[in-house]
């Protein structure tokens, strides 16, 4: 344990560079990186001899060939779900909306939004008042 920042052990730059690569925003770049600090971690002499310019190397290679196929940035199919999902939602709670005119209609015919709502109940009360004092 080299130093302490924030409450974070710092045992050597290239776990900070593990997790710093899986922050990215992409699934495939991600998978990568996890791969290869699974073996960093289970390889008792290969790939724990790896060195931080090793995995930027490896990293940037990989990174580079994701934008040279067009895969960078590609969401996972779990991903795409989401979307897809939100996307209905959305859809049907714009179909769900009450029209313009229903809503006039619906303001119109509402005797509490009138005012005179108010006054009815006021008289009711008092013709029950009137006939319970009887």
């Amino acid at each position: 344990m080299a130093s302490n920042t924030l409450g974070e052990a710092v045992y050597s730059p290239v776990h900070l560079l593990f997790k710093a690569y899986k922050a990215v925003q992409d699934s495939d770049f991600v998978r990568y990186i996890t791969q290869k600090e699974e073996e960093y971690f289970e390889d008792e002499n290969g790939a724990s001899a790896l060195t931080y310019e090793e995995l930027i190397a490896m990293a940037t290679n990989k990174y580079n060939a994701l934008i040279a196929q067009g895969c960078l940035g590609v969401k996972s199919p779990s991903e795409q779900k989401i979307v897809a999902l939100t996307l209905q939602i959305e859809t049907l709670n714009g179909d769900l909306k009450l029209s313009k005119g229903l809503i006039e209609k619906l303001k119109k015919s509402d005797p509490k939004k009138e005012g005179n709502g108010k006054k009815k109940k006021k008289e009711i009360n008092k013709k029950r008042q009137k006939r319970d004092e009887k």
